[in-house]
C-alpha cells in the first residue's frame, strides 16, 4: 500500500473532529463506539539540568530517591526510557486507574534481543517511587543515555489501528487508508 503524505496535520480531540479533519467524517458513525480516552504524552527536547526533579520526562537520568540502587540486568545499567509524575495525570480520564502520587519510572535492557518471552522480564523494570528525597542519579559506568525531553500529559482520544477489524470493514481506499493513517 502506497501512503502519501498530508500537506496539514490532523487535528481533533474526538474521534469525529480526527475523522473530520482527514477527509473521512463519513465514517464517524461506524466508528463512534470505537472511541476511547487515552493520555496523551508531549514531549518537548530540553537539556536534563532544566528539567527540575521529579518531574515528567522522557531520556536523560532518572530520578531515585535516596538510596535507590540503580536498576540492572546481569551487572548491566539497563537503559532509562522515560518517568511520569503521577500527580500530572489526575483529572485526565483513565487515570484513576492509577496511584494519586509518586513517580514512575521505566527502564529497559538495550541489549535485548527482539520479541518476548516470560524469562525476559528482568530484561525490564517498571517502578514506583515517593516522589520525595528524588535526585538526578546518572547510570554505573560509560552507558548510552536517551536525549532528555520535558513531558506533558493530555488528554486525547484514540482512533482504531488502521490493521483493525472495525477498520477493516470500512473498505477504504488506498486514499481514504493514506488519510486514515
Amino acid at each position: 500500500m502506497f501512503f502519501r503524505r498530508r500537506k496539514n496535520d490532523i487535528e481533533g480531540d474526538t474521534l469525529e473532529e480526527l475523522l473530520e479533519s482527514a477527509n473521512l467524517g463519513d465514517r464517524f458513525e461506524a466508528l463512534a463506539d470505537e472511541e476511547l480516552p487515552a493520555i496523551w504524552l508531549q514531549s518537548e527536547s530540553a537539556p536534563d539540568e532544566a528539567i527540575p526533579v521529579g518531574a515528567s520526562k522522557l531520556g536523560g537520568n532518572p530520578d531515585l530517591p535516596d538510596g535507590t540502587p540503580y536498576p540492572q540486568f546481569d551487572g548491566r545499567p539497563l537503559l532509562f526510557l522515560a518517568q511520569i509524575r503521577l500527580a500530572d495525570a489526575m483529572g485526565l480520564v483513565g487515570a484513576d486507574a492509577l496511584p494519586a502520587d509518586g513517580l514512575l519510572l521505566f527502564f529497559y535492557d538495550q541489549d535485548q534481543p527482539w520479541g518476548y518471552s516470560p524469562e525476559d522480564s528482568d530484561r525490564f523494570r517498571v517502578m514506583l517511587v515517593d516522589d520525595f528525597g528524588l535526585r538526578g542519579v546518572a547510570p554505573p559506568g560509560n552507558v548510552a543515555r536517551l536525549p532528555s525531553c520535558k513531558l506533558s500529559l493530555a488528554q486525547k482520544t484514540t482512533i482504531p489501528d488502521i490493521l483493525s477489524m472495525e477498520v477493516e470493514e470500512l473498505v477504504l481506499s488506498n486514499v481514504e487508508s493514506d488519510d486514515y493513517v
